[in-house]
């Protein structure tokens, strides 16, 4: 399913590729949080010292967010993680 589309209130086109970037006008920004603060997730390999990835966890629609945080309460088991709508 594709996302709504909102206002568009900017855009710049690239003519020798005949793309188009373009600023919609979104519906919020939704965090998962947990016990109420915002977080950040990190997935580091536990062999080698260097390698570090960061996952979002702010995102423009509200079902990856809520996705994330059902399925961190699963696996953590504990009901703390939460999502909240901003803006």
């Amino acid at each position: 399913m594709a996302r709504k589309g909102g206002k568009l209130l900017l855009e710049a086109r690239e003519n020798k590729r005949y793309r188009a970037d373009q600023i919609l006008e979104g519906a919020g920004i939704w965090a998962v949080l947990y016990c109420g603060k915002p977080i950040n997730i990190r997935n580091v390999n536990t062999i080698l010292t260097n390698p570090v990835a960061y996952k979002k966890t702010v995102f423009a629609t509200a079902a990856p967010a809520y996705n994330l945080a059902a399925r961190l309460n699963a696996t953590f088991r504990t009901d703390q993680f939460s999502v909240l709508k901003l803006l």
